[in-house]
């Protein structure tokens, strides 16, 4: 169509975030907004929408002319101006800045992306992801030059038997715990990842993902994440809205999201480098 219409391609920035919803992106990006309207005409008429599917939400920049047959439209050169300083007001929700051109960009693409340049694995427990962590992850080729693979601990023997969780800690914080989420992690890199130790990132879901279950301390929609590492576990715990499969799609954008967070804090050293598998055409 573009070649028969000789249409050109509308410049575009796409701002993709996961950690911070479609309001609050809106008001901290509004000064931003507001102030680069005044730097040109091409600017002041940048048309600005948001799109979001939970727990996503994209800040989306066209830059569409002015009324009259003399309007005018920013540049692409413009547009990306404006990169650093909308980075900073969405701050470390914000996960990929692009101009749209690439239809398959995944928050799954991404990651694969920055593991293998980093030259790091990664390994799964899931719980009431129930390997949708894995499934997002393999879905991206060439994905098995950084998965190893996976195991869905959906009760709580599965955990013990094949993770190391601690029974104690299932009976005294249940299975929807930090003690438990870390334990996850902990046990799926030490024990899926043993070639290769400070290397590999464990990542770990344990949720409720309804319509039962709740409880008035963990009602559904609370998920544990623990990313375990070279350098430490970390832990974080979700509260979140929907349906089951709302919920269960949502924990595993935001596990994606988490482990992304701690790539630039691992170097793994060269022996590891030497014991990463060799990419297939998986």
């Amino acid at each position: 169509m573009r070649e028969r219409c000789s249409v050109a391609p509308i410049p575009r920035r796409i701002y993709r975030a996961v950690g911070s919803g479609e309001s609050s992106v809106q008001h901290n990006v509004q000064g931003v907004l507001a102030q680069a309207r005044e730097r040109s005409p091409g600017l002041a008429n940048v048309f600005v929408h948001y799109r979001a599917r939970y727990p996503e939400v994209q800040l989306i920049l066209e830059a569409t002319p002015g009324s009259g047959p003399d309007g005018v439209a920013a540049r692409a050169e413009e547009l990306a101006s404006l990169d650093e300083p909308l980075r900073a007001a969405i701050g470390p929700a914000l996960y990929l800045i692009s101009d749209g051109e690439d239809e398959d960009e995944s928050l799954a693409k991404l990651l694969v992306t920055r593991l293998i340049e980093r030259g790091l694995m990664l390994v799964s427990a899931e719980s009431c992801t129930g390997g949708g962590i894995g499934a997002a992850v393999t879905s991206v080729a060439g994905s098995s030059a950084c998965f190893l693979g996976g195991v869905i601990a959906y009760s709580n023997e599965i955990k013990i038997a094949q993770l190391g969780v601690s029974p104690d800690d299932l009976e005294v914080h249940g299975a929807v715990s930090e003690p438990v989420a870390r334990a996850m992690a902990e046990g799926a890199r030490t024990r899926l990842g043993a070639a290769s130790p400070s290397s590999v990132i464990g990542i770990s879901t344990t949720g409720i993902a309804g319509p039962g279950g709740g409880s008035e301390a963990k009602p559904v929609g609370t998920v544990d994440i623990a990313v375990a590492t070279a350098t430490g576990t970390t832990y974080k715990r979700l509260r979140l809205f929907g349906k089951r499969d709302t919920i269960r799609h949502a924990a595993t954008q935001w596990a994606l999201k988490l482990v992304l967070d701690q790539l630039d804090t691992l170097s793994p050293t060269l022996s590891d480098r030497d014991n990463v598998p060799t990419p297939t055409s998986r």
